[in-house]
C-alpha cells in the first residue's frame, strides 16, 4: 500500500495581503479617531465646562 503524496505548501501571498490590507485600515481607524478627539471633541468639551476661554471677550 503506498502512501498519498504531500499536500503542496500552500500560497500564501493573498493571506499576507489581505492582513496587510486590515491592519492598515485598523490604523487609518485609529488615526481618525484621534483627530477626531484633538480636534473636536476636546474643545467642545472645554467650551461646555467653561475652561476653554472661548467665552472671553479681548
Amino acid at each position: 500500500m503506498t502512501t498519498p503524496p504531500p499536500a503542496p505548501i500552500p500560497d500564501n501571498r493573498k493571506l499576507v495581503a489581505n492582513e496587510t490590507a486590515k491592519l492598515f485600515a485598523t490604523n487609518l481607524d485609529r488615526a481618525s479617531t484621534a483627530c477626531f478627539t484633538v480636534g473636536a471633541a476636546t474643545p467642545l468639551t472645554g467650551w461646555l465646562f467653561g475652561v476653554s476661554g472661548l467665552n472671553q471677550v479681548p
